[in-house]
């Protein structure tokens, strides 16, 4: 066992937490992108419906020790005749205008409370804005676009220091906050993958992921 998950079983021990199981693993959680919303509640609990398919929810008699997260738009496409949900960590700057709608998530702010007490407090979504190399090319009958590549263990994430914990047995509250009414679903974005195909993709959720240490069983629910 690591250093760190040593740290966290004696942790829970000397609450009198079931430390047993001990894993690392993510959260996911996302929301419908709303045109003219300002304020995105995410529900992290398994227990809160409707629990979106690409979803991973914390269950009732469960920890996760928060360490990483990032901010994403979350969208989807058909690639090779198979529709796909993933994620994209800017918008396609050279799309202008088309994709103007959402650049305000950027401009946005995350807060975290844990039964009422803040974790997090304006966390600027600005820190997972990521345009690097890209994944997809333009498409060469329609305005010229790119999409950043996404390095799945490190684009958009930052490190949350201190950690802090999430308790299936809590009330959470993950709360984004834009600075205006601009954010709204995007579709027919129009790209090329790597044989040229036409592929149009539509972003229209905006998610979250939280990187960490899941302790199973491990809730104040198990005492």
């Amino acid at each position: 066992m690591s250093k760190t998950l040593n740290n966290i079983a004696l942790a829970l021990r000397k609450q009198g937490l079931k430390a047993d199981r001990l894993t690392q693993s993510d959260l996911i959680v996302q929301l419908p992108i709303q045109a003219g919303n300002t304020s995105y509640q995410f529900a992290v609990l398994q227990s809160v419906p409707p629990v979106l398919p690409d979803e991973i929810r914390l269950a009732l008699q469960d920890l996760f020790f928060v360490n990483a997260m990032g901010i994403f738009l979350s969208a989807t496409a058909t690639v090779g005749g198979v529709a796909q949900r993933f994620y994209i960590s800017a918008p396609p700057l050279t799309l202008g205008a088309a994709a103007a709608p959402l650049f305000s998530l950027y401009r946005g702010n995350l807060n975290v409370s844990i039964n009422n007490v803040t974790y997090i407090q304006n966390w600027s979504v600005q820190r997972h804005f990521a345009n690097e190399e890209t994944q997809f090319t333009p498409f060469s009958a329609g305005v010229a676009a790119t999409l950043p590549k996404l390095l799945g263990n490190q684009t958009a994430f930052a490190r949350v220091n201190p950690n802090f914990v999430f308790n299936g047995n809590s009330k959470i509250d993950v709360v984004l906050n834009l600075a205006d009414n601009t954010f709204a679903p995007v579709a027919g974005l129009q790209f090329t993958d790597a044989a040229g195909v036409n592929v149009p993709i539509a972003v229209d959720r905006v998610g979250i992921i939280f990187r960490g240490i899941l302790g199973q069983n491990s809730s104040n629910i198990n005492k």
